[in-house]
């Protein structure tokens, strides 16, 4: 190899300012299902123009013997590991990095990907190759639906390596060099003091020599040269059609695992990890990939292949009016009210998502689910639906949002940004995070309530069973749980609250009842506490805004700002404290009332 190749990195700044590490590496679970997240969204926000699907291959390798010593020579491993042992941030971690290195097989991990943009700019500034390979919390995205926004998901490369060590190899599909390919590798360790006695703040790159400004660097290895080293690592080179990126993580292990994993077993969990995540976006032919140059398929038996079929079902319009038979599917449509951005673009805006609700066989796995998902495909939350209602039947359901609905608006781009912005840097849940501050008038965290809720709803409505309130039915199971009505000892109520106080603290209503139903039973019950104001009712009132709960005498739990009670056989009352979410209905400091509200659940059981 030519001599200018060479390990370069980043000497002490003059402030002699130390760094421990990349912080963003502890924003995530070191788990496999945050590298299949983090890595295959990256793959899937980059399609290139006129490619209509992203290809990805995950490929453990090994590497021994000869050709193991032919890779250490042409790398530098000797440079390396001098820098390796010079760590004393984390040195459990980076001596097991050394012993790898220095290990007769040498382990490596190839994400690859074709029919994307591959790391297109400049070693410095604007572009792919700066964003991935040099800079800290920077994004390079072209969509507004893509994935990633923080610039944090690449930490995860780097804390599945060892030796934190990943290299990138590329063919570029656009700008001045489309066509040609390069190749980087970069050890992204803390601050060290190597044995000459020189301090480095810690990140280092293998590449060809060059002058900076500031002193020397390593920049991209190029065409034929970048294929060679590529392939001594492992990677398929790119045929002459082909455009995308590799990326290389050296002397691979997961951080999770007590025990190295073998390779079936390693396959096995990347494979389950992506139809876990993206079985949306490989159902609609977005995305293909393989693990061990093994197609993967949706498999017929598993619980994305159902939702699969689900989604399918959704996008050909076969849905049915109401569910009655497992199998039979329903679509609901929710309005959501985007709230308007701090800079003006789309202002407050009505758009729309849609639920799929499928019922399903009493067994079936991962029932009572919501599977939460936007434009990219990509699963972000799973929610818990389970407790929706004593009296549903079993289901699955889905919430496809922003430009993922079949009949995509001018309205969804807005909702697509506004649900990118609501997820944190793992990307794994829509809620409050700083940029909704800064980016989002107030009322989005309301906005993001009713999406829920109103999803919660929706699938409730398909799938509870209603009370038998016939002649023939119980009558005493008639009397007790007369479902939406109102506490606070009015008559009509089948239950009444006994002491109810309420006292306005922190902007918060801070409230404590005896709940009691009316007619004794020796029989178990169940009913939901909510509260409502009364000077709203008849305008579109709030409900759902309880915060936190506490129940004496019973089971409880709190969902979508809602107290559910379940109590055992005999109860005769339960005590019951709690308070509002003062950002959901700030309470007014002007004199005002509250009412305790009861809805019940039509369930008794002896």
């Amino acid at each position: 190899m030519p001599e200018e190749l060479c390990w370069c990195f980043d000497p002490l700044p003059p402030s002699g300012a130390r760094q421990g590490g990349d912080p963003a590496q502890f924003v995530f679970d070191p788990d496999v299902a945050a590298l299949i997240r983090e890595t295959l969204q990256n793959s899937n926000d980059q399609l290139a123009d006129g490619c209509q699907r992203v290809d990805v291959s995950l490929r453990p390798v090994q590497v021994a013997g000869e050709r193991l010593r032919a890779l250490r020579e042409a790398l530098r491993f000797d440079s390396l590991r001098a820098h390796l042992n010079s760590v004393d941030v984390g040195r459990a971690r980076f001596s097991l990095g050394l012993r790898a290195l220095e290990a007769d097989t040498l382990e490596m991990l190839w994400i690859e990907d074709r029919g994307t943009t591959g790391l297109v700019g400049s070693e410095t500034g604007s572009g792919n190759f700066a964003a991935l390979c040099r800079d800290r919390l920077f994004s390079e995205k072209k969509h507004a639906h893509a994935g990633g926004s923080f610039g944090l998901g690449k930490a995860v490369l780097w804390r599945f390596s060892q030796a934190s060590t990943v290299a990138f190899y590329s063919r570029l599909a656009s700008g001045p060099d489309a066509g040609r390919e390069r190749l980087i590798i970069k050890s992204a360790l803390p601050f060290h003091t190597t044995d000459d006695g020189l301090s480095w703040a810690g990140e280092g790159w293998f590449g060809l020599r060059e002058d900076a400004i500031n002193g020397t660097r390593a920049v991209s290895v190029w065409d034929s040269a970048a294929r060679a080293l590529a392939v001594s690592l492992g990677a398929r080179p790119f045929s002459s059609s082909e455009t995308g990126t590799s990326i290389c993580i050296v002397a691979f292990g997961d951080p999770a695992a007590e025990l190295a994993s073998d390779g079936t077993a390693l396959t096995k969990r990347l494979a389950a990890e992506v139809r876990t995540f993206f079985w949306p976006a490989l159902a609609r032919g977005r995305l293909a990939v393989d693990v061990s140059s093994q197609a993967l398929a949706l498999l017929s038996d598993s619980v994305p292949a159902c939702l699969a079929e689900m989604l399918e079902r959704y996008d050909l319009r076969k849905e049915q009016r109401e569910l009655t038979t497992p199998g039979d599917v329903a679509v609901e449509r929710i309005a959501v009210q985007v709230p308007e951005r701090r800079d003006g673009r789309y202002g407050t805006t009505p758009a729309f998502a849609d639920v799929i609700i499928q019922l399903a066989e009493d067994g079936d796995e991962d029932l009572g689910l919501l599977w939460c998902f936007r434009g990219p495909g990509m699963i972000v939350q799973r929610r818990d639906l389970r407790q929706i209602s004593l009296a549903a039947r079993p289901f699955r359901a889905i919430l496809v949002c922003g430009e993922a609905i079949r009949d995509v608006a001018d309205s969804s781009t807005a909702l697509e940004v506004f649900l990118k912005t609501a997820e944190p840097p793992a990307h794994d849940r829509w809620g409050p995070t700083p940029r909704l501050r800064e980016e989002y008038k107030r009322g989005w965290k309301i906005e993001l309530e009713r999406l829920m809720k109103s999803a919660s709803e929706s699938v409730r409505k398909h799938v509870a069973i209603a009370p038998d309130t016939t002649e023939g039915g119980p009558e005493k199971l008639r009397r007790l749980f007369k479902a939406g009505t109102v506490g606070g000892g009015r008559s009509e109520s089948e239950f009444h609250f006994r002491e109810l106080r309420a006292q306005v603290r922190d902007e918060a209503w801070h409230f404590k009842a005896t709940v009691i139903p009316n007619l004794p039973t020796e029989a178990a019950w169940s009913t939901v506490v909510d509260i409502e104001f009364p000077e709203e009712r008849g305008t579109g009132r709030t409900s759902g805004i309880i915060a936190r709960a506490t129940v004496q005498g019973a089971d409880f739990d709190l969902v979508d700002g809602r107290l559910t009670i379940w109590a055992p056989p005999g109860t005769e009352s339960v005590d019951i404290a709690g308070s509002t979410d003062r950002e959901l209905h700030p309470a007014p400091t002007h004199e005002a009332a509250i009412e305790l509200v009861i809805r019940s659940h039509a369930e008794v059981s002896a």
